[in-house]
């Protein structure tokens, strides 16, 4: 079964998005959590439906989010690098 393996910069980044929008609206800060999850179980079983943006790196957008997935693809799933917001520059952070 491959798996998707995130990285502590990107669970940190989850944490931050929650914290932020916990407060403003509680209801998109769970929505957006959730669908970053299966964003990253569905890359798991789909590594390559992401374009190629650097190097080795990937993005995916977080379906009905602003949000981004970096990630690489690894022997047996995903590696995922960081959770950022679209409009952030998040091609010079992984």
């Amino acid at each position: 079964m491959r798996k998707a393996v995130w990285t502590a910069p990107a669970r940190d980044d989850l944490a931050r998005v929650d914290d932020f929008y916990a407060a403003i609206d509680p209801a998109y800060a769970d929505r957006a959590g959730r669908a970053a999850l299966e964003a990253g179980r569905f890359l798991a079983d789909f590594p390559l439906a992401g374009p190629i943006v650097e190097n080795d790196l990937r993005k995916w957008c977080v379906p009905k989010t602003r949000f981004v997935i970096v990630y690489r693809v690894a022997e047996d799933g995903v590696q995922i690098l960081r959770v950022r917001h679209g409009r952030e520059n998040w091609l010079a952070q992984p």
